[in-house]
């Protein structure tokens, strides 16, 4: 599965930086679907079983972020991607 579409690079002539950067996309979500799993995985196991899988969040910068998150350590987290300036003064 290919989610940043580097499978078409060669159709939309894309090279180096963007083909690298695609790749990069897609190792972090899939890393992220590996996390998942294996979070799934030991939250199912019968209390003191020991077979957990380990989970891989140093394998990506995006999962690394999540971690906090996924282990329960954060309760809320938000990401605003979009900064747009309002035509509304809040301050007065």
């Amino acid at each position: 599965m290919d989610l940043a579409g580097s499978e078409r690079s060669s159709r939309a002539e894309t090279e180096g930086k963007e083909v690298r950067e695609a790749g990069k996309i897609n190792k972090s979500i899939m890393t992220l679907g590996q996390c998942l799993e294996a979070l799934k995985f030991n939250s199912n196991l019968i209390v003191g079983q020991t077979n957990k899988k380990p989970v891989p969040f140093r394998d990506s910068k995006l999962t690394m972020i999540f971690q906090e998150y996924f282990l329960g350590t954060i309760i809320n987290f938000n990401c605003n991607l979009y900064y747009r300036q309002s035509k509304y003064n809040y301050n007065s």
